[in-house]
């Protein structure tokens, strides 16, 4: 989110830390939290106002969060300004090679549209809903070569809606090409469900997910059904969106 939130010109904050740094932000509570001089200066008495820089898990050397920070203690006094300035540096000051390229990519496919959108907006428009509604799938599904009251159908229906989240996350998949729904829920999906075939026959559904079209072949049983449903979406590759 943090990063959405940079991109439509917001500052960093600490709640923004949770979703990269949750060990850090939890420390950094605890740290603004400690009302007892004594017990901070006990838990903080080597902290400076700097920070190692690691690379490949190794310290290779220091940087000062503020002009010779690693001279300066942190104290009970000057700790909303270490934790600001530690924060800046995490979110901000390490990555700003990595940060200023893609900003750069993402300011040439923008539109004046997307400066009016919140992060949570951006991030949605950009990555979707993790959140799967499979009634909404339903309600906005097309049925090709089933009675749309068939029991076959309903029993198609059913199996979808017993799935777990991941196998669900993995079903959307296999017919879109994403995992996950687009901005507006799984009703702009709009996905067909195309007879093909019946039995005899092994042969597992397929997808077509540039059109979310699922081609379902009509199993003799609900647990064939099942199983090679499940097969399918397990061993899938191909074409994907991430």
């Amino acid at each position: 989110m943090q990063l959405y939130n940079r991109l439509q010109g917001r500052s960093v904050s600490l709640e923004d830390l949770g979703d990269v740094f949750p060990e850090e932000m939890n420390s950094f509570e605890k740290m603004l939290t400690m009302d007892k001089r004594v017990e901070f200066e006990a838990a903080f008495s080597t902290q400076t106002f700097s920070v190692d820089i690691v690379r490949d898990g190794k310290v290779v050397g220091e940087a000062p969060l503020i002009e010779g920070g690693e001279n300066i203690p942190v104290t009970m006094e000057n700790r909303d300004l270490f934790v600001s300035k530690y924060t800046q540096y995490l979110l901000v000051d390490s990555v700003k090679q990595q940060y200023d390229a893609f900003e750069r990519g993402f300011l040439l496919c923008s539109s004046p549209l997307t400066s009016q959108l919140s992060g949570l907006e951006l991030q949605l428009l950009i990555c979707g809903t993790p959140e799967l509604d499979f009634r909404q799938l339903r309600e906005s599904a097309k049925v090709e070569g089933f009675d749309a009251d068939d029991p076959y159908i309903e029993s198609f229906w059913k199996i979808l809606s017993s799935f777990d989240i991941f196998q669900k996350q993995k079903f959307l998949k296999f017919v879109t090409g994403s995992d996950r729904a687009p901005a507006f829920g799984l009703k702009e999906i709009r996905m067909s469900v195309q007879k093909n075939g019946v039995e005899p026959t092994e042969r597992l559904p397929t997808a077509y997910t540039c059109f979310s079209v699922l081609l379902l072949p009509r199993y003799a049983s609900c647990e064939k059904l099942q199983r090679l449903l499940l097969r399918a979406i397990d061993e899938s590759e191909g074409f994907g969106l991430q």
